[in-house]
């Protein structure tokens, strides 16, 4: 081959090289990203094709209900309010004789052990009572922990009877009582009532302390519970939950009767005993859950008049609540340290304390009586919440 075929032959292998290259150019624009002549490190160049780019998602419109309504359906009732019969017994409870100032654990492992959840004393008392000179554990602490450890419901009120006691239990919910020891002690204890016989005039209650199926009559057990201001505690599993608030929202339905009859049944006590102060002390905390705030101090007085027993405010520490809702934070402080001397393990009088002291512009301290408050009673969910929220200029009580 001549000189010129070489070249011609040259030229022609550059052409088709260059109308290749052309080519694959072209279809970049169709294919993205679609082909890169790279050089690699022995010098040569390869040609490296590199996948498309997935194509956005076509998003389509979701199809919603209101686009093609269903026929309507009329709405069932999840569930039937039983009425309470004659008599109801739920039963054996779980049962352990309580140790000392242990009644709020043990009562809240029967009222579990009930449903399916069974704790020793032992498990429950290191979580109600993490500190041994903690001498007793608050109706709100026993609900939110079964509400926090088992996603129970739960509920604290006061002012119940007997009607809503013996509905409860004809719809399998046993009911947490909040008594006197007995009718002359100042030391409060929690019993699990969970059977009734109208026709007998007994209800069946369990005890931590005096043992369990235990009979009492209803004008027995009744007189102790309107000591306390007939307070009552539930817990219950979550698929109970719109049947108990069923129960409790019939209950309160009529508030004016209710209210009534709870004002006359706290009012009749002090007729009966004007000399006993634990009647005036009842009756100064029906007045202050009603917001009768200068009634109920009157009352508090009169009760401290008559001579309370030293540990009548280890449990009802409502006296010092209404001092600092009245605005006396001086007196609500001194009575708080007074309950503390006596009692070192009481949150209630800590938080009181600690509220007292933020309304003197003590922050320093109010900061340490919220923690200590706590510390005691961890599961207590309106210490939890004003705790992690206090900043020292603004008291949240979410009560």
């Amino acid at each position: 081959m001549n000189e010129c075929g070489k070249v011609a032959k040259s030229l022609s292998s550059k052409v088709l090289i260059l109308i290749l290259t052309l080519m694959l150019l072209t279809t970049s624009s169709l294919v993205a990203s679609a082909a890169v002549i790279m050089p690699e490190q022995g010098g040569t160049a390869t040609l490296t094709i590199k996948p498309p780019k997935a194509p956005a998602p076509v998003r389509s419109r979701p199809t919603t209900k209101r686009e093609k309504p269903a026929a309507k359906v009329a709405a069932r009732p999840a569930f039937t309010i039983t009425s309470a019969p004659d008599r109801r017994y739920l039963g054996d409870l779980t049962y352990d004789a309580q140790w000392l100032n242990n009644c709020g654990p043990v009562t809240t492992n029967m009222v579990l052990g009930y449903y399916g959840i069974e704790l020793s004393q032992g498990y429950t008392a290191n979580k109600l009572r993490p500190s041994p000179r903690d001498v007793s554990v608050g109706a709100i602490e026993m609900v939110t922990f079964a509400e926090i450890e088992y996603g129970y419901g739960g509920e604290v009120g006061w002012g119940g009877n007997m009607r809503l006691l013996e509905t409860l239990i004809a719809n399998d919910v046993p009911v947490i009582a909040l008594q006197p020891l007995d009718p002359s002690s100042d030391i409060n204890h929690f019993r699990v009532v969970h059977g009734y016989d109208r026709s007998r005039g007994v209800v069946m209650v369990s005890d931590s302390y005096r043992g369990r199926n235990l009979e009492w009559s209803y004008e027995y057990f009744e007189g102790l519970w309107n000591r306390r201001g007939y307070s009552y505690s539930l817990i219950y599993p979550s698929n109970k939950t719109a049947l108990v608030e069923a129960i409790t929202e019939r209950f309160r339905a009529d508030d004016t009767t209710r209210d009534r009859e709870g004002l006359a049944r706290t009012e009749q006590f002090v007729k009966d005993a004007p000399n006993d102060p634990w009647a005036w002390l009842q009756w100064g905390q029906t007045l202050y859950h009603r917001e009768r705030y200068q009634e109920s101090l009157r009352a508090w007085e009169r009760a401290n008049e008559l001579g309370l027993p030293e540990k009548a405010l280890w449990y009802n520490v409502w006296p010092i609540s209404l001092l600092n809702q009245t605005g006396s934070n001086e007196a609500a402080r001194d009575l708080a340290s007074d309950v503390i001397a006596n009692n070192p393990g009481s949150s209630e009088a800590y938080y009181e304390r600690a509220r007292a002291n933020h309304a003197l512009g003590d922050t320093q301290n109010a900061r340490e009586n919220l923690r200590l408050a706590l510390e005691f009673a961890p599961y207590n969910p309106n210490f939890r919440e004003t705790y992690a929220r206090y900043s020292g200029d603004r008291w949240v009580d979410p009560r």
